[in-house]
């Protein structure tokens, strides 16, 4: 056989050192995929601790506008009952009574006010109501 043929590297080489290359080789290959898994569990844990931040970030802010709603529900609803017991008190002095229990037509808005109502008749306190 002619020497360019011939492996050469076998023989100068023991069985022992060969595998032992290879092993190292392998050993490099493992070591890098550990780091690129390290680096990629690091990266995922980030972005997981980032969304947590945002989702923390948006619950305060829903909350805080939850409290707005909230306080402005409770506002509403007095006004509703201020309006509710001017309304009350109003009803036995209310000249469109009548008019509005007899029909709903809208003739009835036309008729001309009796003279309790002309007068300007009001219930105690209203005045005080209004200003």
């Amino acid at each position: 056989m002619s020497p360019l043929f011939m492996d050469t590297s076998y023989e100068s080489n023991s069985s022992g050192s060969l595998s032992e290359g290879k092993g190292q080789h392998l050993g490099n290959m493992g070591t890098k995929r550990r780091e690129k898994n390290r680096d990629a569990a690091r990266k995922s844990r980030r972005k997981q601790t980032e969304r947590a931040d945002e989702l923390h970030e948006e619950l305060q802010c829903i909350e805080r506008s939850n409290s707005a709603l909230k306080k402005e529900i409770a506002a509403l609803k007095r006004d509703f009952n201020l309006y509710k017991t001017a309304l009350e008190r109003h009803e036995p002095y209310c000249c469109l009574r009548a008019c509005a229990s007899s029909s709903s037509s809208p003739t009835c808005l036309s008729v001309s006010l009796s003279a309790d109502c002309q007068a300007g008749s009001s219930p105690p306190g209203y005045t005080d109501f209004l200003s």
